[in-house]
């Protein structure tokens, strides 16, 4: 699987899986995806700092993004927003702004009823980049078993 990220991405991931290759390149959605389906997945991630700005401060264009989303998502494509903290770093106003965490908290479930993006709190950065991770590897493995069943179907059609 070659996993795509994204140019703009500040701190990438880095996996040490044999089966694992990363590119970089410019993805308009997200700030991973899996080569070849760059239109149906990405895996957006967030410290909890720039999560709760971006939410809260910068609504609009994070809205423009989750649109993307969720128009991959009515195609068949998965989209997800991954943080780098834990719920209980919400909830104990572990960030620097100011909003309470009832706030971010009622934000988030707004990114998931509105818009059906799953918001994941990965609890820090290796937890991030291990759900990062096996987001982008099911995916990958459900398109492969889907291809396979065209051609088996194909081929019994015959």
């Amino acid at each position: 699987m070659v996993v795509i990220v994204d140019t703009r991405e500040q701190e990438p991931y880095e996996w040490e899986f044999p089966a694992v290759q990363v590119e970089c390149a410019k993805l308009d959605t997200g700030d991973y995806s899996v080569q070849g389906f760059e239109h149906l997945v990405a895996v957006e991630r967030k410290d909890i700092d720039d999560y709760v700005n971006t939410i809260i401060r910068h609504r609009g264009r994070f809205g423009n993004e989750m649109r993307r989303m969720h128009a991959m998502r009515e195609v068949g494509g998965d989209c997800h927003i991954v943080v780098e903290a834990s719920v209980r770093n919400v909830l104990m106003h572990d960030y620097k702004s100011a909003v309470a965490p009832n706030t971010v908290l009622s934000a988030t479930a707004g990114i998931m009823w509105v818009y059906g993006v799953p918001v994941w709190f990965a609890g820090d950065r290796p937890g991030g980049a291990r759900i990062t991770l096996l987001l982008l590897e099911r995916f990958w493995r459900m398109r492969k078993r889907m291809a396979r069943a065209r051609h088996k179907a194909r081929n019994e059609s015959g």
